[in-house]
């Protein structure tokens, strides 16, 4: 009888074990960089289990997973995807290998900027994969576009939860038209101006203030000497005011113009995960 009863037990034990194994999880989300967690969890909130492609404070352009961490991208259900040239061979694995992930294009609806070195003031949409510039976050006005392919994805992953992500969205929706009326109040004098940037990654910030775009970098490499001779002519008929560094990128051009032109250098993280306390700050610095 105690025989009876342990085995039993144990039946009993195990069958809850795989009942509770047999619970399927919440389904991951992988994005490609830190900002568009930001607007997953604003509108997924915990429904959703993120991941991000590039970790923080990483250069995306150069980075390659780990095979750990490709195994874990590969359960992903979702991939908010942007398109970053150094995304393409895993991108070209995942999609052999997971045919059941959806990939949502953060890109859609969104007219893309020539990629160039010196982006200013007529910075002109293309329409090709090739020599697209693809910081298209750091615009408040277009983050509103790419919030909303995001809650579209989302809602067709998991449609039980359209009404709270729609909700979620308008509530995100709001704070991006706040910021960004507020940001134009604060650059309104600014119009016009020049910035220096150590990597072009604020072309659709700069497009949204009026603002121009000079960056030291030169094809993703340093610059060479007569480059930066050529920017720093350039830097003073703009009456450039100060120089931004990016913690991704090689800051040595970036330190030799501010000190050449006796202006300050600021460090701004394009990619940093606090979407809007990012924009306020780059908006805070410009404004100074």
């Amino acid at each position: 009888m105690r025989y009876f009863l342990a085995v039993t037990l144990i039946i009993l034990v195990c069958t809850g074990c795989e009942r509770q194994a047999a619970i399927p999880a919440k389904p991951i989300v992988l994005v490609s960089v830190p900002p568009y967690l930001y607007f997953a969890k604003r509108i997924a909130g915990d429904t959703v289990t993120l991941l991000t492609l590039v970790p923080p404070g990483t250069n995306p352009h150069i980075y390659e997973p780990t095979p750990k961490q490709v195994q874990a991208f590969r359960k992903a259900a979702l991939w908010i995807r942007l398109g970053e040239p150094a995304e393409q061979k895993i991108y070209q694995v995942l999609k052999e290998q997971c045919p059941q992930m959806q990939i949502a294009d953060v890109t859609q609806g969104v007219p893309l900027l020539a990629l160039c070195d010196h982006c200013d003031q007529d910075a002109h949409p293309v329409h090709t994969e090739e020599g697209k510039d693809l910081h298209i976050w750091l615009s408040p006005k277009w983050a509103q576009t790419q919030a909303q392919t995001i809650a579209q994805h989302l809602s067709a992953l998991l449609p039980e939860h359209r009404e709270r992500y729609q909700h979620a969205l308008q509530l995100l929706l709001d704070d991006l038209k706040t910021v960004e009326q507020e940001i134009h109040a604060r650059l309104a004098a600014r119009k016009g101006h020049a910035i220096v940037v150590s990597h072009p990654a604020f072309a659709y910030f700069c497009q949204d203030y009026g603002l121009k775009q000079l960056s030291i970098e030169s094809e993703g490499k340093d610059p060479l000497p007569q480059q930066i001779a050529s920017l720093l002519k350039r830097a003073k008929e703009e009456q450039i005011a100060l120089v931004i560094a990016e913690p991704q990128y090689s800051d040595k051009g970036a330190l030799r113009i501010a000190e050449c032109l006796h202006v300050p250098l600021h460090t701004i993280d394009p990619y940093a995960e606090a979407y809007l306390d990012n924009v306020k700050h780059i908006a805070e610095v410009l404004g100074k």
